[in-house]
């Protein structure tokens, strides 16, 4: 669907490409192979201002969970070196590494979100509230704000394309970031058992830093191996973050 945008609208030209709700299926990456060649045969191009935003539901991984949202927060801030250069996509560089007004770092907000007094575990009202509160405002490499009223989380670094790999990379690492703060963990806890990937998940998680800049391979690997559980998504991901540079904010 094509709605107009004021930040990439003018006159009758130019607008928002918005997908229904995509599953992780052949069938979904197929249509967005046409959504996208039917788009670039009547025209339509993204530049280094344009944003590739993700909404990645999170009701049942998520709310009323206060550890789940930790973990959440701890990635969000200290995964967001190797994320941003993954949000390049197939441009080179992340469009914030040049101006952030529309996706300002989540880092001070993720350490808001670490450090907040969460409610008891069933109180989904009140998480909303926090939650919302400590989303401050919607211009941040991940927005918080539509989890009060849809449900989702908004990740909104990653620059704009009109390459199906590119769009499915972004749409993976933001499906991972929050599938991992759900399974994630060190110890059973909530009827999970843990395996060994979760585990190790877990530990790298709580190895986080929203201080220490990280540009090394070795960063790259760990949220690799923390937001994907299969090979080939790995290195579909890699493929993608090796096209472009680390940011240095």
């Amino acid at each position: 669907m094509l709605e107009s945008d004021g930040s990439v609208t003018s006159g009758s030209r130019g607008g928002e490409l918005i997908s229904p709700i995509l599953t992780d299926s052949p069938e979904t990456w197929r249509q967005l192979e046409v959504v996208c060649e039917v788009a670039k045969r009547h025209g339509a191009e993204v530049n280094f201002e344009t944003g590739g935003h993700v909404h990645i539901g999170a009701e049942n991984a998520l709310d009323g969970k206060k550890q789940r949202w930790r973990r959440f927060f701890k990635m969000a801030g200290g995964f967001e070196d190797v994320s941003h250069r993954l949000a390049g996509g197939e441009q080179g560089l992340f469009r914030g590494a040049e101006d952030d007004q529309y996706t300002e770092s989540a880092r001070r907000q993720s350490h808001c979100g670490i450090t907040a007094v969460m409610p008891q575990e069933a109180e989904t009202n009140a998480f909303q509230s926090i939650i919302s509160r400590i989303g401050e405002d919607k211009y941040r490499s991940i927005n918080l704000l539509p989890f009060a009223t849809k449900k989702t989380i908004e990740f909104r670094a990653f620059n704009g394309s009109l390459t199906p790999g590119v769009i499915q990379a972004s749409v993976k690492y933001a499906a991972g970031i929050v599938n991992a703060a759900e399974r994630a963990r060190t110890k059973p806890s909530e009827g999970f058992n843990v395996t060994y990937q979760d585990k190790r998940r877990g530990e790298i998680i709580n190895n986080y830093s929203l201080v220490e800049e990280d540009f090394s391979d070795g960063a790259i690997m760990n949220v690799l191996d923390t937001v994907c559980s299969r090979k080939e998504d790995k290195e579909h991901l890699l493929s993608v973050i090796v096209r472009n540079r680390w940011v240095n904010r």
